[in-house]
Protein backbone atom coordinates (compact mmCIF):
# COMPACT_ATOMS: atom_id res chain seq x y z
CA UNK A 1 0.00 0.00 0.00
CA UNK A 2 3.22 2.16 1.16
CA UNK A 3 4.16 1.32 -2.64
CA UNK A 4 1.23 2.73 -4.49
CA UNK A 5 0.85 5.57 -2.51
CA UNK A 6 4.16 6.67 -3.02
CA UNK A 7 3.59 6.06 -6.81
CA UNK A 8 0.65 8.41 -6.87
CA UNK A 9 2.92 11.05 -4.80
CA UNK A 10 5.61 10.78 -7.68
CA UNK A 11 3.46 10.88 -10.48
CA UNK A 12 1.23 13.75 -8.86
CA UNK A 13 4.53 15.76 -8.48
CA UNK A 14 5.84 15.03 -12.35
CA UNK A 15 2.15 16.30 -13.15
CA UNK A 16 2.03 19.51 -11.37
CA UNK A 17 5.94 20.29 -12.60
CA UNK A 18 5.10 19.86 -15.95
CA UNK A 19 2.52 21.96 -15.94
CA UNK A 20 4.10 24.19 -14.38
CA UNK A 21 7.13 24.74 -17.33
CA UNK A 22 4.19 24.57 -19.96
CA UNK A 23 4.20 27.35 -22.03
CA UNK A 24 0.77 27.48 -22.36
CA UNK A 25 0.26 27.36 -18.34
CA UNK A 26 2.48 29.93 -17.64
CA UNK A 27 1.44 33.53 -17.32
CA UNK A 28 3.24 36.08 -19.36
CA UNK A 29 4.92 38.82 -17.74
CA UNK A 30 5.17 42.28 -19.81
CA UNK A 31 6.91 46.11 -18.89
CA UNK A 32 4.26 47.29 -20.80
CA UNK A 33 0.78 47.54 -22.55
CA UNK A 34 2.87 47.50 -26.15
CA UNK A 35 4.65 44.72 -25.21
CA UNK A 36 1.45 42.97 -24.41
CA UNK A 37 -0.26 43.99 -27.79
CA UNK A 38 2.53 42.79 -29.91
CA UNK A 39 2.43 39.52 -28.12
CA UNK A 40 -1.36 39.41 -28.65
CA UNK A 41 -1.40 40.57 -31.72
CA UNK A 42 1.40 37.77 -33.10
CA UNK A 43 -0.89 34.84 -31.18
CA UNK A 44 -4.16 36.22 -33.01
CA UNK A 45 -2.56 35.72 -36.05
CA UNK A 46 -1.42 32.17 -35.51
CA UNK A 47 -4.69 31.10 -34.58
CA UNK A 48 -6.92 33.25 -36.18
CA UNK A 49 -5.20 33.53 -39.91
CA UNK A 50 -7.34 32.81 -42.88
CA UNK A 51 -6.42 34.18 -46.28
CA UNK A 52 -9.78 36.28 -47.23
CA UNK A 53 -10.23 38.42 -50.24
CA UNK A 54 -12.26 41.76 -49.78
CA UNK A 55 -13.58 43.86 -52.30
CA UNK A 56 -12.58 47.17 -52.31
CA UNK A 57 -15.07 50.51 -51.37
CA UNK A 58 -17.03 50.75 -54.81
CA UNK A 59 -19.18 53.56 -53.72
CA UNK A 60 -17.98 57.46 -53.26
CA UNK A 61 -15.03 58.54 -51.42
CA UNK A 62 -15.12 62.33 -49.53
CA UNK A 63 -12.08 63.49 -47.67
CA UNK A 64 -13.73 66.07 -46.00
CA UNK A 65 -10.91 66.87 -43.85
CA UNK A 66 -7.60 65.40 -43.21
CA UNK A 67 -9.00 63.13 -40.30
CA UNK A 68 -12.53 62.55 -41.93
CA UNK A 69 -13.68 60.11 -44.58
CA UNK A 70 -17.27 59.90 -45.70
CA UNK A 71 -18.33 56.36 -47.90
CA UNK A 72 -21.35 57.16 -49.25
CA UNK A 73 -23.55 58.30 -46.13
CA UNK A 74 -21.32 56.76 -43.62
CA UNK A 75 -18.72 58.73 -41.74
CA UNK A 76 -15.10 57.49 -40.60
CA UNK A 77 -12.96 60.08 -38.10
CA UNK A 78 -9.47 59.34 -37.89
CA UNK A 79 -6.86 59.72 -34.98
CA UNK A 80 -3.08 59.26 -34.16
CA UNK A 81 -2.87 58.39 -37.39
CA UNK A 82 0.46 58.24 -39.88
CA UNK A 83 -0.04 59.87 -42.92
CA UNK A 84 1.56 57.76 -44.95
CA UNK A 85 -1.40 55.38 -44.24
CA UNK A 86 -4.38 57.59 -45.36
CA UNK A 87 -4.09 55.91 -48.87
CA UNK A 88 -5.73 52.68 -46.52
CA UNK A 89 -9.08 54.50 -46.33
CA UNK A 90 -9.01 56.61 -49.75
CA UNK A 91 -8.70 53.43 -51.95
CA UNK A 92 -11.21 52.01 -50.26
CA UNK A 93 -9.27 49.17 -48.70
CA UNK A 94 -10.90 49.84 -45.64
CA UNK A 95 -14.15 51.21 -44.83
CA UNK A 96 -17.02 51.25 -42.55
CA UNK A 97 -19.12 48.88 -44.35
CA UNK A 98 -16.86 45.91 -43.92
CA UNK A 99 -15.85 46.84 -40.13
CA UNK A 100 -19.27 47.87 -38.15
CA UNK A 101 -21.92 50.29 -38.88
CA UNK A 102 -21.75 52.04 -35.35
CA UNK A 103 -18.45 53.47 -35.46
CA UNK A 104 -17.53 56.41 -33.81
CA UNK A 105 -13.68 57.03 -34.41
CA UNK A 106 -10.38 54.79 -35.54
CA UNK A 107 -6.96 55.24 -33.77
CA UNK A 108 -3.94 54.08 -33.61
CA UNK A 109 -3.50 52.66 -36.95
CA UNK A 110 0.20 50.54 -37.31
CA UNK A 111 1.74 48.68 -39.27
CA UNK A 112 3.28 45.67 -37.33
CA UNK A 113 6.43 45.32 -39.01
CA UNK A 114 7.48 42.41 -36.60
CA UNK A 115 4.83 40.21 -38.25
CA UNK A 116 5.54 41.09 -41.77
CA UNK A 117 6.35 37.43 -43.57
CA UNK A 118 7.50 38.76 -47.20
CA UNK A 119 7.66 42.42 -48.69
CA UNK A 120 4.67 41.46 -50.38
CA UNK A 121 2.07 41.53 -47.12
CA UNK A 122 2.05 43.91 -44.36
CA UNK A 123 -0.30 43.67 -41.39
CA UNK A 124 -1.48 46.20 -39.24
CA UNK A 125 -3.42 46.60 -35.83
CA UNK A 126 -5.87 49.80 -35.10
CA UNK A 127 -8.50 50.34 -32.06
CA UNK A 128 -11.77 51.09 -33.14
CA UNK A 129 -14.24 53.12 -30.87
CA UNK A 130 -17.96 52.25 -31.47
CA UNK A 131 -20.46 54.59 -30.60
CA UNK A 132 -22.01 54.13 -26.96
CA UNK A 133 -18.68 52.47 -26.06
CA UNK A 134 -16.18 53.33 -24.06
CA UNK A 135 -13.50 50.53 -24.78
CA UNK A 136 -11.77 50.25 -27.90
CA UNK A 137 -11.40 47.24 -29.99
CA UNK A 138 -8.37 45.67 -31.69
CA UNK A 139 -8.95 45.12 -35.37
CA UNK A 140 -5.99 42.99 -37.12
CA UNK A 141 -5.96 43.39 -40.76
CA UNK A 142 -3.26 42.00 -43.40
CA UNK A 143 -2.68 44.28 -46.93
CA UNK A 144 -1.13 42.05 -50.09
CA UNK A 145 0.61 43.52 -52.82
CA UNK A 146 2.02 41.09 -55.25
CA UNK A 147 4.57 42.94 -56.90
CA UNK A 148 5.84 44.59 -53.86
CA UNK A 149 9.75 44.49 -53.39
CA UNK A 150 11.38 45.10 -50.45
CA UNK A 151 12.45 48.15 -51.75
CA UNK A 152 8.25 49.51 -52.65
CA UNK A 153 7.65 52.14 -50.00
CA UNK A 154 4.55 52.10 -47.99
CA UNK A 155 2.15 54.45 -50.56
CA UNK A 156 2.79 52.07 -53.62
CA UNK A 157 1.61 49.18 -51.50
CA UNK A 158 -1.00 50.41 -50.92
CA UNK A 159 -2.32 52.15 -53.78
CA UNK A 160 -1.44 48.41 -55.57
CA UNK A 161 -2.54 46.45 -52.47
CA UNK A 162 -5.41 44.09 -51.68
CA UNK A 163 -7.09 43.43 -48.30
CA UNK A 164 -6.68 39.68 -47.63
CA UNK A 165 -7.03 39.77 -43.91
CA UNK A 166 -9.72 41.98 -41.38
CA UNK A 167 -10.75 40.41 -38.43
CA UNK A 168 -11.78 41.69 -34.82
CA UNK A 169 -9.12 41.13 -31.74
CA UNK A 170 -9.71 42.15 -28.24
CA UNK A 171 -11.42 44.74 -26.19
CA UNK A 172 -8.65 47.14 -24.59
CA UNK A 173 -9.58 47.70 -21.04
Amino acid sequence: MKYVLFLLASLLFVVTTNAQNDPQTEKKVFANQGEQEKYRAEVFFKENYIVQSYPEFSGKITEIDFNTFKFDDQVIVLDNINRSLKPIFLKGLLYPQIIADDISFISSLEELKFLNISPKVKRFKLWLFKKNVSNPTVYLLEITNEQATEKTDIKTFIENGKLTFLKKGWTII
